[in-house]
């Protein structure tokens, strides 16, 4: 069974916002899965990972240089060590920083390393220390993974100079588009929870209360609004929770503007109160590719915000909503400017919408499920994306065991035993796909209905995608009676498909090992497709390679000649 470990630096506001999609992903596969990040939870009992089979609570702290990261990496170490997996996926700074050192070993055994970055710490107009700290780091580290994952276009363009196997751009973690787009909303009722009325124009910020998300300018612009008396009827709701929550109200008390303030705290609502304010507001100074803003654009509220890295990803200044300098004069002119034009809102809102389309969850987990393919093309993955497509496109359930045959449909080719071998499994949740056309297709239909298996039989015809089909499949039967050297063994062979085969020739020049079996015995073919254990295999099937023919022939060729 492929095993699969994510790593981030904790669970509650990391792995479980950002990576269940894929966990889920994965398992769907058959895959074992693990995660190792630190227990945030206030109570630690609520710590459950869905789709997760083993979970380490790694004690990773958030500064790089606190001691404990060397007891974390220990951990981490010893995990990587014994586990054997085929994919780790790192996130978070430090949990990547320590996850690549601590996989050095384990790459060279075939472990892939895939590293998100979630926005570098090193951007255009970031603090000079940052670039001192963090750029060399993140660049030396590149050469320990196999898969660089940036998530903006800033980020992108930077990290193909650093020296990571592969480089991928990926449009963020995905938002539900469903959900955000919410249906029907009492505007009325939600704001009158939240403190304000039907008839106040709503400023809304998410994010916690930091000073790198800058609530304070918007504070501040309100206070400039105020001094040209254009406060009026204007109210500032800022969802989220955080230390520097205190200084924020002392500042609006202190500017005389905390009346128009309202700190909401933690919500589970945010869609509801987007979907009743006017404006969402976003300030930040440092971001990867914001959610928040992201889920604001999906819920149809026009948006100004500063002009970063990430932002400047959904944003077109005058299009999908307004960029602005981090001034409390500039972001009140904004403001101002988007409460005073309606027309200018609704143009904005409806281009926006259609920019965050492309940043939806099952778009995103697209791109993932390639990018995962891609990136660990030598384990030939059991149905990885392309697989799994196949599966959703024949209706075959994705834990389902399939037994696929490739070829005519003749009677040379015996498909008429295999459906037979089905018909007496016990195990009722295995397919039999048979991959080709040919003049016996609707007499095989009509055996399966008759052997009451027409449900779990299918016959797809001629296609011209049959190496993902090899992706799908579990086990390769064939049945033939007859052949030369089968292209199709070899074809399933070489994807690493355990095969079940006729005792005949060709067939018995690529079959070493294993038992083959007479073309009529449907009761020993039940039997190998039952006992048959699921997984890729090796098979010795080098000297089948077309270079090593195509050096064969040369030989011959050579020596007619020399003659």
């Amino acid at each position: 069974m492929k095993k699969v470990l994510f790593v981030a630096t904790v669970v509650k506001t990391h792995i479980m916002e950002f990576h269940i999609p894929y966990l889920k992903m994965f398992k769907e596969m058959g895959w074992e899965t693990a995660v190792a990040a630190r227990n945030d939870y206030e109570n630690p009992a609520d710590c459950v990972i869905p789709y997760c089979d083993t979970y380490y609570n790694i004690p990773f702290e958030r500064n790089p240089l606190k001691s404990g990261n060397l007891k974390a990496y220990k951990e981490l170490k010893h995990i990587i060590d014994e586990g054997e997996y085929d994919i780790i996926h790192c996130h978070t700074p430090v949990g990547a920083m320590l996850t690549r050192l601590a996989a050095k070993q384990a790459r060279k055994q075939g472990t892939k390393v895939f590293y998100t970055a979630h926005g570098f710490h090193f951007y255009k107009g970031a603090p000079a220390i940052n670039w001192i700290l963090y750029y060399p780091v993140e660049k030396w580290l590149s050469r320990y993974t196999d898969v660089l994952i940036t998530i903006n276009k800033e980020d992108y363009e930077r990290a193909k100079t650093f020296k990571a196997g592969k480089v991928c751009y990926v449009p963020g973690v995905g938002i539900d588009l469903k959900k955000f787009n919410a249906g029907y909303v009492n505007k009325e009722q939600k704001r009158k929870e939240i403190g304000v009325s039907a008839d106040d124009f709503v400023l809304l910020s998410v994010g916690e209360l930091i000073p790198r998300k800058n609530h304070e300018v918007v504070i501040r612009a309100l206070s400039v609004l105020k001094q040209l008396d254009k406060l009026n009827h204007i109210e500032y709701v800022i969802c989220g929770r955080g230390a520097y929550e205190t200084d924020l109200k002392k500042l609006a008390e202190g500017l005389d503007v905390a009346d128009h303030v309202h700190f909401l705290g933690y919500r589970n609502d945010i869609s509801e109160i987007c979907n009743c304010a006017d404006l969402f507001v976003f300030m930040s100074h440092q971001e990867g590719l914001p959610v928040a803003l992201m889920e604001a654009m999906a819920c149809g509220l026009p948006a100004v915000c500063s002009n970063i890295r990430g932002n400047t990803d959904l944003i077109e200044d005058g299009v999908t909503g307004l960029l602005a300098n981090n001034t409390p004069e500039e972001v009140a002119q904004s403001i101002s400017k988007m409460k005073s034009d309606t027309a200018l809102r609704n143009r904005v809102t409806s281009a926006a919408l259609q920019k965050i389309k492309q940043f939806d969850l099952s778009s995103v987990e697209d791109e993932m499920s390639k990018i995962y393919e891609g990136g660990v093309r030598n384990l030939v993955l059991q149905g990885v994306y392309k697989g799994q497509r196949i599966r959703k496109e024949l209706g075959i359930p994705l834990d389902a065991k399939v037994v696929l045959s490739v070829g005519e449909v003749n009677k040379n080719k015996n498909h008429k035993v295999g459906i037979e071998a089905l018909a007496k499994l016990r195990d009722k949740n295995t397919y039999y796909v048979i991959c080709g056309r040919g003049p016996l297709m609707e007499a095989h239909k009509e055996l399966a209905q008759s052997l009451g298996v027409g449900d779990r039989v299918v016959l797809t015809g001629y296609r011209t995608d049959v190496a993902d089909f090899y992706k799908m499949a579990d086990v390769f039967l064939f049945p033939s009676f007859r052949e030369g050297l089968p292209v199709a063994m070899m074809e399933a062979m070489a994807s690493g498909l355990p095969v079940v085969a006729t005792r005949i020739r060709g067939s018995s020049d690529l079959v070493q090992q294993g038992d083959l079996f007479e073309p009529t015995d449907v009761d020993g073919i039940a039997r190998a497709i039952t006992s048959v254990q699921l997984g890729r295999v090796r098979h010795e099937i080098d000297a089948f390679d077309i270079q090593s023919v195509v050096g064969s022939m040369k030989e011959v060729y050579g020596s007619l000649v020399t003659r």
